[in-house]
């Protein structure tokens, strides 16, 4: 329980896992479009949520994509949650 009071306790966390769930799939500055946080906020975020394991990241390039870390029960237990109240 102690991992979803870390996802849940921030807004903007929460706003960040939305947007990935939504596309599959984000970079960070999408991530800071869709949001409306700072591109400093996001990467603080995103660093919280692939330390927890909810998310992963793959490099193309120069570019930082992350997405969901599938094979994280946890995750797909959230996805579920959020698309079943219409969230995502």
């Amino acid at each position: 329980m102690a991992m979803l009071d870390q996802i849940f306790k921030s807004k903007g966390r929460l706003k960040v896992i939305k947007v990935i769930f939504k596309y599959g799939e984000a970079n960070i500055t999408k991530i800071a479009n869709e949001t409306g946080l700072s591109y400093e906020n996001v990467v603080r975020h995103l660093t919280e949520l692939e330390k927890l394991g909810i998310i992963e990241e793959v490099k193309v390039g120069r570019v930082r994509i992350f997405r969901p870390a599938w094979i994280n029960s946890t995750v797909r237990y959230i996805y579920n949650l959020l698309k079943s109240l219409n969230e995502i």
